[in-house]
């Protein structure tokens, strides 16, 4: 319908990664289509919705995309021309300080358009946050962190100011012209089993570390027990074959999960080990599709820059679901380590099959990486225009927040953040993208955690 139309009137320049953030903004956020309007002359962006219009600062673009800018943006609070009490100051950069708009059209302060482009085509992690040993961005590095910006949806907070002047108050809730809120949970499957894959050599150090430096020769004991019992194929006494209890919990709870299963050879020290093919894991892929989840793929550690390595692995756990009766397709996945290449990681995974992602996280911070919690497509930066895979931001990593080498909270801290991002996107909307490791959930504390997210 025409009157569903948005239309956007911008200059040429850099069209292309102006139109991968139109696209996210009205497809992918407001769920609507836009018609754009090439203008030579154009110094800002003007927004049109029925008889509503909104100018949009030109800054990013004009001022600093492509030049040697070295600096951090400086993030300053400003007000946003809306009346809602969370939402009428927010801070923003990449501020219009050199034009003035005598039009008396309504004109935000800041380049909305630009600040989308920063964070959600990871310019910013490229130019200002360093690499871990794994290759990884390192959360604490990042503009975000730094500017203490990480823990709101700061990009989705300004698309929501936008969207208030264009359609009104009274239609902006989360499932109407807002994304519903939604819970995402997904586990990384690294682990199915504890003792399936121990070496006698492993065995021998942990029943040493057991006596000598724990002083718990019962719990050797019982160790030494339970890998017998496993290695003679009684499976279901394996502590972190939890998949019974964990497919029960979300049942009570009428939670749909996705599970991200290795299907790769190890390559590297940090790939798990566990064959896809075992009888074992046959039961596990079929017990957790029987009971309606997802099966993705969790690609390993080496498909980084191995776009040949990564179509095997699809191909594998696609094979190996067929053959056990699922038929269906495997679409999505969450890197191994999150190991995301802003530059290669979307275009790589699209080659391969792959409809949706769920990495887009710090390995060392939750929050918005984004700056956004609804899926978006990506953008490519070879080609510079939008991909058709879809981005799903990942909230909470449980190792983000207990990991003494992340973040270090206690239980209680890490639940105090959990129900802080569930409070903001209850109120905003998008998707709570939760990862929570199947062997991370033995120690009664932690499953406590876990069950309090499921209850919110």
């Amino acid at each position: 319908m025409t009157d569903q139309i948005v239309k956007i009137t911008s200059s040429p320049d850099y069209i292309s990664e102006k139109q991968f953030v139109f696209d996210v903004l009205v497809r992918d956020f407001l769920k609507l289509d836009y018609a754009l309007e090439i203008l030579d002359e154009a110094d800002n962006y003007s927004i049109t919705f029925e008889e509503k219009q909104i100018l949009i600062p030109d800054v990013f673009f004009d001022q600093i995309y492509k030049k040697d800018h070295k600096l951090l943006p400086e993030v300053e609070a400003y007000q946003t021309g809306y009346d809602n009490a969370s939402l009428d100051k927010l801070p923003g950069w990449f501020a219009n300080k050199q034009r003035t708009n005598d039009s008396g059209i309504r004109t935000l302060p800041v380049d909305v358009i630009g600040m989308a482009f920063f964070l959600m085509s990871g310019y910013a992690d490229i130019h200002f946050a360093e690499k871990d040993t794994h290759q990884r961005r390192i959360g604490s590095t990042s503009f975000l962190v730094k500017k203490n910006l990480v823990d709101r949806p700061i990009i989705q907070e300004w698309f929501t100011i936008l969207a208030g002047h264009l359609f009104g108050d009274q239609k902006l809730k989360p499932g109407k012209k807002l994304p519903a809120y939604s819970k995402h949970i997904s586990h990384d499957v690294d682990q199915p089993f504890e003792y399936l894959n121990y070496s006698k050599t492993r065995l021998i150090k942990r029943l040493a570390g057991d006596v000598l430096v724990r002083k718990k020769p019962q719990k050797a004991k019982k160790r030494y027990q339970l890998y017998k019992k496993v290695k003679q194929g009684n499976y279901r006494v394996d502590p972190y074959n939890n998949f019974n209890e964990l497919v029960r919990l979300l049942e009570k709870h009428d939670l749909k999960s996705t599970f991200f299963f290795i299907s790769g050879e190890p390559k590297s020290e940090y790939d798990a080990i566990y064959d896809i093919n075992h009888p074992a894991i046959s039961d596990i892929l079929k017990k957790v599709h029987t009971a309606g989840h997802k099966i993705g793929l969790h690609p390993s550690y080496k498909t980084r820059h191995n776009p040949d390595l990564l179509r095997k692995e699809v191909q594998k756990l696609q094979k190996v679901c067929k053959s056990l009766g699922i038929d269906a397709p495997v679409e999505t996945s969450r890197k191994h380590y999150l190991r995301w290449d802003w530059r290669h990681t979307p275009r790589i995974l699209q080659k391969a099959g792959i409809k949706h992602d769920y990495t887009l996280g710090y390995a060392d911070r939750t929050g918005y990486r984004a700056g956004v919690a609804f899926p978006f497509r990506a953008f490519d930066w070879e080609s510079k225009k939008s991909l058709k895979i879809k981005l799903h931001p990942l909230i909470v990593m449980e190792a983000s927040l207990l990991a003494n080498k992340y973040m270090g909270y206690t239980v209680k801290e890490a639940g105090q953040k959990i129900v802080f991002y569930h409070n903001q996107l209850n109120r905003l909307g998008g998707e709570f993208v939760l990862l929570w490791h199947n062997h991370e959930l033995i120690e009664p504390e932690k499953l406590t955690l876990f069950k309090k997210f499921l209850s919110l």
